[in-house]
């Protein structure tokens, strides 16, 4: 009696990645007011007063990184056993 055995191993592996890039975007306002006020008390004295006001706003939109990856491994194995 003789017997032989045949293994046939199949092994596929897929890996998938995905990435999506970051996005920044930054939004810069400024306002700038000026008021000037003069004032006369004499004839000889002139005051003149100047406020400035400067407001900024500064916004930043961020969008973060991502990055997905999928492994998948298979393995199918079959024996084939034989006797004569």
């Amino acid at each position: 009696s003789t017997s032989t055995t045949t293994t046939i191993t199949v092994t596929t592996t897929t890996i998938t990645t995905s990435t999506t890039t970051s996005i920044t975007t930054t939004t810069t306002t400024t306002i700038t007011t000026t008021t000037s006020t003069t004032t006369t008390t004499t004839s000889t004295t002139t005051s003149t007063t100047t406020t400035t006001s400067t407001t900024t706003s500064t916004t930043t939109t961020t969008a973060s990184t991502t990055t997905t990856t999928t492994t998948t491994k298979t393995t199918t194995s079959m024996s084939i056993c034989s006797m004569f």
